[in-house]
């Protein structure tokens, strides 16, 4: 048995969560409320290591195959043991991406498909090692993961990928990022110029 989590939902995602309750042990969080996101995080971590497997899905938010977002470092720490699992869809029979604006128009498209098809590896199990930080330990597994279902790990998380304004300050670090990387760049060029110029030996072709 494992504990599900996820984000709490109204309408008929709400429906469908009371039904999984009554199904399997189940933890929802308010993504919006930073203290019941912190306090979520508490508890899966407790129930990690007393009640058993917590099923999360690290990257927070829904992907279309096309790369594995980058995971929340939370729980990627001493003392934990993370049991991988990769899943790749097969669109063949069905696209079960969310792309709609509205739930329930997604889940008629979902249930009116001929299939949902998913390819899923078990990977090995993998503890934090010594000289590894959370980053470098949840960017070992996203790697993992990319690697197993073919595709390429993303350096940036949900919120870059879903939300406009994101985007934007990712692409202005990136740009802001690149020019001090080549102001850096500029005095070296400079400076092997000079010694160019100063330079007495004469090189000729014959």
């Amino acid at each position: 048995m494992y504990t599900v989590t996820g984000q709490k939902h109204t309408g008929i995602i709400w429906a469908i969560e009371r039904l999984v309750e009554r199904l399997c042990p189940s933890l929802w969080f308010d993504r919006a409320n930073m203290k019941d996101r912190k306090d979520f995080i508490n508890i899966i971590m407790e129930e990690g290591k007393k009640a058993g497997p917590v099923l999360i899905f690290p990257e927070g938010y829904c992907t279309n195959n096309t790369r594995v977002l980058q995971f929340r470092k939370a729980v990627f720490c001493d003392d934990i043991i993370i049991y991988p699992i990769a899943i790749k869809q097969d669109a063949r029979f069905g696209d079960s991406y969310w792309s709609e604006d509205l739930f329930y128009h997604y889940l008629i498209r979902l249930l009116s498909s001929w299939a949902s098809v998913y390819d899923i590896y078990y990977l090995d199990s993998q503890r934090k090692k010594p000289d590894e930080t959370s980053d470098e330990f949840a960017s070992r597994v996203q790697k993992m993961i990319a690697e197993a279902i073919g595709t390429s790990p993303a350096p940036f998380d949900g919120s870059v990928w879903y939300k406009k304004q994101e985007r934007e300050k990712y692409q202005n670090a990136l740009r802001e990022k690149c020019a001090n990387q080549f102001s850096d760049i500029i005095p070296t060029i400079n400076s092997s110029k000079k010694i160019v110029e100063n330079d007495t030996v004469l090189f000729s072709t014959s």
